[in-house]
């Protein structure tokens, strides 16, 4: 979401994404403490609607795909989510893995 807040000398919209959980970014006061604990609290109040819902697509869906990505989603905010890992070899030597897409751990062969 856009912040909702407008430049002081242009009066032009602000173009800068929102905080999460709140409606405006941080240079128009979502740096603040209150604003940061009022998002925070305005997205745990959505959890249990949101857990009901997913809830009901799981007993209720038509698709086994929508069934299928409600439980998986489910398990993921609980369980968390399961870590993938790419190895990069040359001639069956491991160099790199890429934990995550943003986690590099380079490997020294023996």
């Amino acid at each position: 979401m856009r912040c909702h807040a407008h430049s002081s000398r242009t009066g032009e919209p602000c173009k800068q994404f929102a905080i999460h959980g709140a409606t405006v970014c941080r240079t128009h006061g979502g740096a603040i403490r209150r604003v940061k604990q009022t998002a925070a609290e305005r997205i745990a109040e959505m959890v249990d609607p949101a857990l009901a819902a997913l809830r009901k697509l799981v007993d209720e869906a038509d698709s086994d795909s929508v069934r299928l990505s409600a439980v998986k989603e489910i398990l993921d905010r609980h369980l968390g989510r399961a870590k993938q890992a790419v190895d990069v070899t040359s001639g069956g030597v491991p160099l790199v893995r890429v934990v995550a897409a943003d986690d590099l751990e380079l490997l020294v062969p023996e």
